[in-house]
């Protein structure tokens, strides 16, 4: 018997699936997971990921660099924030560890827990984590950010990429992960065009981060797949 694919398009939703047994991949294209897969790429050690502004701020007492986003923004009173161009390889951050608490993306993680595995997905290691889906051989719900609890396109993209890779071996069940793989044929020709008509395309570019958006549409670039282990993601 085929393991079983679903995909929940919100974290409004996310109380529909039983994840007991199975591996949830979290994904938060712009930009929460494709910055943990960044960071840990360029060589940090280790990113936590936390709730409320205050953990990340004191977990800075035990080493971690404290990183915090609320509204796409550097959250008032941290350097660190939620672009991933912040944690590339040339600004030497190898072995440091990253508390990193998000808008959508971290919640999704807490809301997670009750999974047998954690990891987080991007189109940067969209066939990683395929590979590593199939390795496993669990059932697995693709679980999108979205934004503040409605669906939005780049995440719903991921989830339909994903389903491309997978649709051979595991029994696609839902009308969502159908849903997800017909935007996913739509766009996958020209992603930077297909992502103009996105509204966190435009948040973000009116904020200034078009590279940021460039670099979290960048496809199957990354060879890391980000595994929650005792509370931390870290490279399997």
């Amino acid at each position: 018997m085929r393991p079983i694919l679903e995909t929940c398009l919100s974290p409004a939703l996310i109380g529909q699936h039983d994840l007991k047994g199975k591996t949830v991949v979290v994904i938060d294209v712009f930009r929460a997971t494709t910055t943990i897969v960044t960071a840990l790429e360029a060589g940090i050690a280790e990113v936590r990921p936390v709730l409320q502004l205050q953990e990340a701020y004191a977990l800075a007492e035990q080493d971690y660099l404290p990183a915090a986003e609320r509204d796409g923004n550097v959250a008032d009173g941290f350097f660190y924030g939620n672009s991933p161009l912040q944690y590339r390889e040339d600004l030497n951050l190898k072995g440091k560890r990253l508390a990193l608490t998000t808008t959508n993306g971290t919640r999704c993680v807490a809301l997670s827990m009750d999974a047998e595995e954690i990891v987080a997905g991007a189109l940067r290691n969209r066939s990683a984590v395929a590979r590593y889906l199939l390795a496993t051989g669990r059932d697995a719900v693709l679980f999108c950010a979205g934004w503040k609890d409605r669906p939005n396109l780049e995440d719903t993209l991921l989830a339909g990429a994903l389903t491309e890779a997978l649709v051979a071996h595991f029994a696609c069940g839902d009308d969502a992960t159908w849903s997800a793989f017909s935007v996913w044929e739509a766009a996958r020709s020209d992603l930077r065009n297909w992502a103009r008509r996105t509204s966190h395309y435009k948040r973000l570019v009116d904020k200034g981060m078009r590279e940021d958006v460039f670099h979290c549409l960048e496809l199957d670039n990354s060879q890391v797949v980000p595994v929650l282990r005792d509370g931390v993601f870290v490279i399997d």
